[in-house]
Order: C-alpha cells, then sequence, then structure tokens
C-alpha cells in the first residue's frame, strides 16, 4: 500500500493537478485529503470535483465547515480571508456544498490516523506546531498525519523531537506525527506545492514539493477579485 496524502488545496487547482501527477508517478494506490479543499484561490468546485473523481478519502479542515456553514465567519479575525469564503460560499454547487457539509473530522485506517488539526479534539481544529502540542496529541495512534500548519513538520520518538527531514523510515517501536505541508498555500517560504507519500511495505514517507504554474493562480485570484495578498503571498510561501 502506497498512501498520497495532502492537504490545505485551498482552491488552488494548477497546484491540485500538480500533485496529483506526482502521487500519479509515484504509483500511489491510496489517495488521502486532510481538508481545505477550498479557501483562498478561484478554483472550489474544480478542486472538489477532481477530488472526487481520483476517490480520495477526505476529512474536513475548518476552511471546508465554514463553507458548508457549519463554522461562523467570526471564526476568522481577517476580513481578507472572510471574503473569500463568502466568494466560495457562494460559487460552490449544492451537491459539493453538502459533500463539504458531510465530510468527517477524522479516518482511521491500518491503525493510522488521519485528521486536519489536533487529533485530541479535532472539532477546534487546533494547530500542531510545537513537541508539547505533538506530544498530546501521539498518544491517540502511533502514525498520526495532519494537515493544519501549511508547512510540513515531523514529531517522532520519546521523547518526541521535531525531525526536519524530507524522508523518513518508519520504526515499528516509536510514535510520529507527521504534517504534510499544503498543496495550494504553502508557509514555509517555499512556493511548491507540498504533498507526502507513505510507502506502508517499505516503511518510508517522503514529503515531496513539486512546481506548478503560480502565475496562472494568480492570475485567477485576481479575475474574481480577491485580495491582492492572496496572490501575491504565494509566490514567496507565506
Amino acid at each position: 500500500m502506497r498512501y498520497g496524502i495532502c492537504s490545505n488545496i485551498c482552491g488552488n487547482l494548477e497546484a491540485f493537478h500538480a500533485v496529483i501527477e506526482t502521487f500519479q508517478q509515484h504509483h500511489v494506490t491510496e489517495y488521502i485529503c486532510l481538508g481545505n479543499i477550498v479557501g483562498q484561490a478561484a478554483n472550489p468546485n474544480e478542486c472538489i470535483d477532481l477530488l472526487q473523481q481520483q476517490n480520495f478519502i477526505t476529512v474536513a479542515g475548518m476552511l471546508d465547515y465554514t463553507a458548508a456553514g457549519l463554522l461562523e465567519m467570526t471564526y476568522w479575525g481577517s476580513v481578507i480571508l472572510k471574503e473569500a469564503m463568502l466568494w466560495t460560499q457562494r460559487q460552490l454547487t449544492p451537491e459539493n456544498m453538502k459533500f463539504l457539509h458531510d465530510l468527517p473530522l477524522q479516518h482511521t485506517v491500518d491503525n493510522i490516523l488521519f485528521s486536519h488539526g489536533h487529533p485530541q479534539h479535532p472539532e477546534y481544529f487546533d494547530y500542531v506546531q510545537t513537541v508539547v502540542d505533538a506530544r498530546t496529541a501521539m498518544t491517540k495512534k502511533p502514525l498520526i498525519f495532519t494537515g493544519c500548519n501549511h508547512v510540513p513538520l515531523v514529531f517522532a520518538g520519546f521523547p518526541v523531537n521535531c525531525v526536519r527531514k524530507q524522508q523518513l523510515y518508519i520504526d515499528a517501536d516509536h510514535h510520529y506525527l507527521i504534517d504534510v505541508g499544503s498543496v495550494g498555500n504553502p508557509r514555509d517560504r517555499d512556493p511548491r506545492a507540498c504533498g507526502v507519500i507513505y510507502d506502508k511495505i517499505r516503511g518510508i514517507v517522503s514529503i515531496l514539493r513539486v512546481h506548478y504554474n503560480i502565475n496562472t493562480t494568480q492570475q485567477k485570484i485576481h479575475s474574481v477579485g480577491f485580495h491582492e495578498l492572496l496572490a501575491e503571498r504565494l509566490s514567496r510561501g507565506v
């Protein structure tokens, strides 16, 4: 079994296509999305449609639940993001709105837990950014993938350490929490789309960065009237 895992597509169709193509080149057999399919770029319906066409197993992110009306817009302090979310709500087809509404908060398979945010209380979509955060999360399952940070992170072992690696061998005697970064809105100063492959047979997790046509995504963002910041930040990966 080879899992292709991603998160934070954020309506960025060009980045999503690039990550899927990379997964296919690596012969991924199971596709997993850890939420935030929609949000900050101009193709929410197209991203949901592509997700379903590729048979992704998907859990909800806070942007998905906001678009579906399950979280209040007051959840967002940013006026820029509120405007983007209101536009997204207006664009969604009834079928895609229902799809987002019905997404589960977590998924478990092969003793692996998939969750957008901190797995102890997934309904709060809390970040796992520190060793302390990871320590409380890693009691749930020996291997956990999250997607809230927009930054790829690996927490491993006991005592828990933050490990900066692009490839990691999974030791059956240790626990791991891996944040898979962001497809469509990376925030680690690397503008390339991010995805993760877990080869269960070989016990290897690989963090992959993929180039895509950022200019096309930015032009689409401008064309629908989003704030310039949502386009400009893609070039800098912030």
